[in-house]
């Protein structure tokens, strides 16, 4: 399912090849949460997209923590 105007899981990874830090981590997870909601107040994204996205947020966001060890 394809959604308007995002930054895909794989863009992230390509973005910052490095390990990031657990802060890093939850202030990229804040970001794009909250551009979501955004998104989705406006009515730009249905119901179905947001909860796709929010499980795509959340898996991106447990891979990196397994990268570093740190829990989620």
């Amino acid at each position: 399912m394809a959604f308007t105007n995002t930054i895909s899981i794989a863009s992230f990874d390509c973005i910052a090849p490095v390990r990031l830090s657990e802060h890093q981590i939850e202030i990229t997870v804040g970001w794009r949460t909250d551009a979501l909601d955004t998104r989705y107040i406006q009515g730009k994204v249905s119901d179905a997209e947001y909860a796709a996205a929010l499980a795509s947020i959340d898996a991106w966001a447990e891979a990196q923590h397994s990268l570093i060890g740190a829990k989620a």
